[in-house]
């Protein structure tokens, strides 16, 4: 098998203030949302040595370094010593959307750890599909720059609760307290084209570069992005039917990874719940979707004849045999926002299965 050819996507880029334009700077700002990443090997554990280290050489005004440093420790499960530094990134930029969701998985965390070790005679959770606020998250996350930037290429429904309301505050304190913005004077004009109708992608792309989460719910994506269009329409069905077949990653009997949907066809939060499942789950330090090498991701080398594959599935019965285009896949994988997105929700995952990242 050949490998990979090097790659770059797309992130968010935070803790700095985008260069302003003029008046319709509102349209202008597109160009530095998403800045190339190149995908690295997954991070080694840091020793308590290390970690000092670290943290004494942290700029103070780095936001990023920051959230960076709170992520690793974080993974790790320092979750005292990653909620300072997830704290210090916020303290620098409030508006700094990674690291407050960050921030919402580290407290969700260490109440877990608190529970855990409380005595309880509950028994164990059940997996559950994922809300329709979670639903929503997760399609406002995966939105890519094409379905933010200019009218009709790519279908896009959405609607901003309380629109007129919640625009006329955002304008008030988020765009007339914005440096960038105040390098001239912003009229009545400006913020009537700001708040048409018509404006509701850059609406929604400023809401979500420079509010924060009051403002992110007030959002909500009513189609699919992109990446779940292609997911729920190619390979979707190809994971059902070759991984949820009788007696295989489904039913409440099975203690595991489990896919739902597969008898009659998944509903909209089975489709969600799956992909969220299919994108976090871990079997041995390896993820079903590998976004570091996608061609190495479980979900494709489980499907692969085993002469070829590099990984086996561990079942005494593998996947059950049909035509898949792997390139395809493969493919979709590289779509996937890099790095993976936290999006600040809690999933309750069955028993005994593997933590996810």
């Amino acid at each position: 098998m050949r490998s990979a050819p090097a790659r770059t996507s797309y992130r968010w880029r935070n803790g700095r203030w985008l260069p302003a334009a003029a008046v319709l700077l509102l349209m202008a700002l597109g160009a530095g949302l998403w800045t190339p990443a190149p995908r690295l090997a997954a991070a080694a554990p840091m020793s308590g040595r290390e970690i000092a280290r670290r943290i004494a050489a942290l700029n103070p005004h780095d936001a990023p370094g920051h959230e960076h440093l709170a992520k690793r420790l974080y993974q790790q499960k320092l979750y005292p010593q990653a909620l300072q530094q997830v704290d210090a990134a916020l303290k620098i930029n409030p508006h700094y959307q990674d690291a407050f969701l960050l921030k919402r998985l580290i407290q969700a965390a260490q109440r877990r750890q608190a529970a855990a070790t409380t005595p309880s005679t509950a028994p164990a959770a059940r997996p559950r599909l994922l809300t329709p606020a979670d639903i929503d998250a997760i399609r406002l996350w995966e939105l890519t720059p094409g379905e933010l930037a200019g009218p009709g290429r790519v279908p896009l429904e959405a609607r901003i609760r309380q629109r007129q309301r919640i625009l006329k505050k955002f304008w008030r304190q988020i765009i007339l307290t914005n440096p960038a913005y105040q390098r001239r004077p912003l009229s009545r004009t400006d913020m009537e084209h700001f708040i048409r109708r018509s404006n509701f992608r850059r609406q929604i792309y400023l809401m979500l570069i420079l509010g924060n989460a009051y403002y992110w719910s007030k959002i909500q994506i009513s189609s699919d992005p992109a990446v779940l269009r292609t997911y729920r329409t190619a390979i979707q069905p190809v994971v059902l039917h070759s991984c949820a077949t009788a007696g295989c990653h489904r039913g409440q009997a099975f203690h595991g990874f489990k896919l739902f949907g597969a008898a009659r066809g998944p509903t909209l939060r089975q489709s969600y719940t799956n992909f969220y499942m299919l994108t976090h789950y871990r079997y041995r330090g390896r993820g079903l979707i590998d976004y570091h090498n996608p061609r190495l991701s479980l979900v494709l080398q489980y499907l692969l004849p085993p002469a070829t594959a590099v990984y086996h599935h561990p079942g005494k019965k593998g996947p059950a045999p049909r035509q898949f285009n792997g390139a395809r896949i493969v493919q979709w994988i590289d779509s996937l926002r890099y790095p993976p997105h936290h999006y600040g929700f809690h999933f309750a995952w069955p028993r005994p299965v593997k933590k996810p990242r």
